[in-house]
């Protein structure tokens, strides 16, 4: 038995002294710092970093904005969480909102690649007063698409995004500004936006 000791401790003796070498030792301290860390970050990260683009007030450029999204079960309440903060407004001076107050995301579903995202009318007809008439919404409805369509593109560049007015659709894939005049005349909520 003490020779099968001493072979074992031989062994174990000549593999420690091979990891201890200096070639092999720092880079094998650096590969377990380096995963360390990042499971550290990819456990821990109670938020995730998000752009979102508002109109300068007085240029009228897209001017970026950072915000810390709480990180969801799915990436479905991230995307609702994402539009509702772009909806709710700017936290800077000097920046425009994108909506009326109380717009907001009503569902948005996943499938495979694709996200559907229902809005609110609020968004397209501006906020509904006590008298059944409309406030004018903030931004025109094409100037509010583009928006919405560069922070779903900047946050997640990987995916189709499709959306709908209070769940309604036209066989159109887009509405041009003239048309939402005529939708508006009828009373009508129904568009459908593609954004790819």
């Amino acid at each position: 038995m003490k020779p099968n000791l001493a072979r074992i401790l031989h062994s174990v003796r000549s593999i420690v002294e091979k990891l201890l070498h200096p070639k092999l030792f720092w880079l094998l301290l650096f590969a377990i710092c380096f995963l360390i860390s990042f499971l550290a970050w990819a456990f821990s990260s109670p938020v995730r970093a998000s752009t979102l683009l508002f109109q300068d007030a007085r240029t009228h450029k897209l001017v970026p904005a950072l915000r810390f999204i709480a990180r969801q079960k799915n990436q479905e309440a991230e995307i609702q969480s994402l539009l509702e903060e772009l909806f709710l407004g700017p936290l800077q001076a000097g920046l425009l909102p994108v909506a009326v107050p109380g717009a907001g995301i009503n569902s948005v579903i996943r499938s495979g690649k694709i996200f559907y995202i229902d809005i609110s009318a609020d968004v397209l007809f501006g906020m509904k007063l006590q008298n059944d008439m409309y406030r004018a919404p903030v931004l025109p409805f094409d100037e509010l698409l583009n928006i919405v369509r560069r922070v779903l593109r900047r946050n997640y560049p990987s995916f189709s995004f499709i959306l709908t007015i209070n769940g309604f659709q036209s066989d159109e894939n887009t509405v041009p500004a003239t048309k939402i005049d005529n939708l508006i005349d009828k009373g009508t909520t129904m568009t459908i936006i593609n954004i790819k």
